[in-house]
């Protein structure tokens, strides 16, 4: 990935791919809209939880993704049932919650997740670190869907991806 900066705005490239800018809309709960000069695709996004599952992520977009190791430093996974949410931690160190990234393409692609992640939670803008290579990593901006929800309803516990594919099958 290589940037470059022009007055204002920070443009990534990754592979061939010129981040572009788009307008989404999420209507629900009077939530913010997502700026233009926000949402960039293709856009990383940080999947912690039943999305990290290969044939998940395969159901929820219609294609394969290439998946690949990361984490988000200053949130903590929590549940909702059986269903992991992450939060905010009070300092960025205090908590480094491990899971994969991959590339949202296009809007209708983020239209597919923003689905399938429900009105509990909503897209949020982080850094995300990728492990690569032996011993090797870079740390840049993208997504996470975070829990938007009442706090009070999540409790104390651990999202194993393992345990979800052999409780679900591999698709």
């Amino acid at each position: 990935m290589t940037s470059s900066t022009t007055p204002g705005k920070t443009v990534f490239r990754f592979a061939n791919y010129q981040v572009k800018p788009t307008l989404y809309l999420n209507p629900r709960r009077g939530q913010q809209k997502i700026a233009s000069d926000v949402v960039r695709f293709p856009a990383t996004l940080f999947a912690y939880g039943t999305l990290q599952v290969p044939h998940v992520l395969r159901s929820v977009l219609n294609v394969e993704k290439a998946l690949c190791p990361a984490a988000v430093h200053g949130y903590a996974v929590k549940m909702w049932g059986p269903y992991p949410a992450l939060v905010k931690t009070p300092g960025p160190e205090e908590s480094t919650v491990h899971g994969m990234l991959f590339l949202v393409m296009n809007e209708e692609e983020l239209k597919r997740l923003i689905r399938y992640e429900t009105e509990n939670y909503r897209l949020e803008q982080t850094e995300i670190t990728a492990f690569y290579g032996e011993n090797k990593s870079m740390t840049s901006p993208g997504y996470i869907f975070v829990w938007n929800g009442y706090p009070e309803a999540l409790q104390e516990g651990v999202f194993d991806p393992t345990q979800f594919q052999q409780r679900h099958g591999s698709g």
